[in-house]
């Protein structure tokens, strides 16, 4: 039996920032000719990168038979580790919010996978990975403010200024 089992990721962002927040869409194809039972379906959320509470639904149910496509699970928190069952042409899409730690720099590539189940043989399983990669920048809200204190300054005296920085964040 053979199944064309596609995934595709995006954050839709070109850049993350540390101590910010991102949102994946994962989306799993069934491009047939044969429906899948148990296709297995994960993203683990690379260093830097904690994944919340993520979403699934069946956005194209897919043509014929009589399976039904289905998410594993139609929600869960943190890494992505489910099953779908799907018909031919059915369309699954994830939704997984994540937080970018505090201290995460360089770029975060995250990967989502979609297995075939055991007795499927996918004619392509270079489609069957997908790598979402953004460049953190980091973003600070810097603030000054001078002040002596005083009102005014007769001409000739001294006065003391004190300057006060602050790192508002995020970064």
């Amino acid at each position: 039996t053979t199944a064309d089992l596609a995934i595709a990721k995006t954050s839709g962002i070109g850049t993350v920032q540390p101590g910010g927040s991102v949102v994946y869409t994962i989306t799993v194809t069934n491009n047939g000719p044969a429906e899948v039972t148990n296709a297995t379906v994960t993203d683990n959320a690379p260093a830097g990168l904690t994944l919340g509470n993520w979403t699934c639904a069946v956005t194209n149910a897919g043509s014929g038979g009589i399976v039904t496509t289905a998410c594993g699970a139609a929600s869960g928190s943190g890494n992505l580790a489910t099953t779908v069952t799907m018909k031919v042409g059915a369309v699954i899409t994830y939704t997984a919010p994540a937080t970018v730690a505090g201290g995460a720099s360089g770029s975060i590539a995250n990967t989502a996978t979609v297995t075939a189940p055991a007795g499927i043989v996918d004619p392509a399983p270079a489609n069957n990975s997908a790598t979402d990669t953004d460049p953190v920048t980091p973003v600070a809200d810097l603030a000054i403010v001078k002040d002596d204190g005083t009102t005014s300054v007769n001409a000739g005296a001294s006065t003391v200024y004190t300057i006060t920085v602050t790192n508002n964040g995020p970064s």
